[in-house]
């Protein structure tokens, strides 16, 4: 705003001010003076009288407001200290509750810890169990290998086959024979 002084006086502001203050001085002040000369003596003392008690009783009024108000603050002032204690422990309650659930998790953790690195190292150790129970199976498997190869070189592969028919037979012949034998033991049980 133009012409103003720190934001505190402003020329527009002052000049309407001014003006009113004239107003009230020469037309309102006056008939206000008037009414008040017009009032008789005794009427007006009486109203004077009937306005300085209701001033006392209110301004009594205030300070027993104003003293009961001060009790309701003493009174907040306790409640609100033993809140605060209240709170205080609690907070303690929470802060060593929650000191005990930490060191606990940092229990379990080094007890995950340690048990992922046993299962690690038990896996290791099968791992290299397998290994050489793989190996041994793998140089057993080419000791059979060449040692049948050596046999089919050694042997006529017909010969071989013949043998192997000759086994074959026997075996069936004893199969036949068995079955032939039940037959006639469960036919003599029927009969």
């Amino acid at each position: 705003m133009k012409f103003n002084y720190k934001g505190y006086i402003c020329l527009r502001n002052s000049i309407f001010f001014g003006a009113g203050c004239v107003v009230v001085i020469r037309y309102i002040q006056p008939m206000v003076e008037k009414a008040i000369d017009s009032i008789p003596l005794k009427a007006g003392i009486t109203i004077v009288i009937v306005m300085s008690v209701l001033i006392a009783v209110d301004t009594a009024v205030s300070l027993m407001a104003v003293k009961k108000l001060n009790e309701k603050f003493r009174r907040i002032d306790e409640i609100s200290k033993l809140m605060l204690s209240g709170s205080v422990k609690v907070g303690m309650k929470l802060a060593s509750g929650t000191l005990k659930v930490k060191s606990n998790v940092d229990k379990i953790i080094d007890v995950k810890d340690n048990v992922v690195e046993k299962v690690q190292d038990m896996n290791a150790a099968n791992m290299d169990r397998l290994k050489s129970e793989y190996s041994r199976l793998i140089e057993e498997k080419d000791a059979l290998t060449e040692r049948l190869a050596k046999t089919l070189i050694t042997h006529k592969y017909s010969e071989s086959l013949s043998a192997v028919k000759d086994r074959l037979k026997v075996k069936s012949l004893k199969k036949d024979t068995s079955d032939t034998a039940s037959d006639e033991n469960i036919s003599e049980e029927n009969e």
